[in-house]
């Protein structure tokens, strides 16, 4: 078997982390930041495969999903509850089915791997 995919997902709504970490946790090798601070920390301290961020982060600096994934430099997407244009990276809007959430998630994967 191959190793698991690693997923840095960025959620800041504690409800929605735990509804997508439930989706997600049994597939990918799964760390949860619950803002930008802690995902810059992880990103750091871990390699991850892809990093999946919500949009609409609550960060002081003002800084958005999109800002992380390119401070990151890993492929990624970002989710919206609101339509998005995601520039390079892969966009989905709230509520995304978890079928549409782990085939993006495999499929920014394939430039990792």
């Amino acid at each position: 078997m191959s190793e698991r995919i690693r997923v840095l997902l960025v959620e800041d709504n504690e409800l929605v982390a735990k509804a997508l970490a439930c989706a997600l946790e049994d597939r990918f090798a799964l760390q949860i930041a619950r803002n930008v601070g802690d995902a810059l920390s992880l990103g750091e301290r871990h390699r991850f495969d892809v990093v999946v961020a919500d949009f609409d982060l609550q960060d002081p600096a003002g800084r958005d999903g999109l800002w992380l994934l390119d401070h990151l430099g890993r492929p990624g997407l970002v989710l919206s509850g609101h339509r998005i244009d995601g520039g390079r990276y892969a966009a989905l809007r709230k509520p995304a089915s978890h079928e549409a959430l782990i085939a993006a998630i495999e499929n920014a994967s394939r430039t990792t791997r």
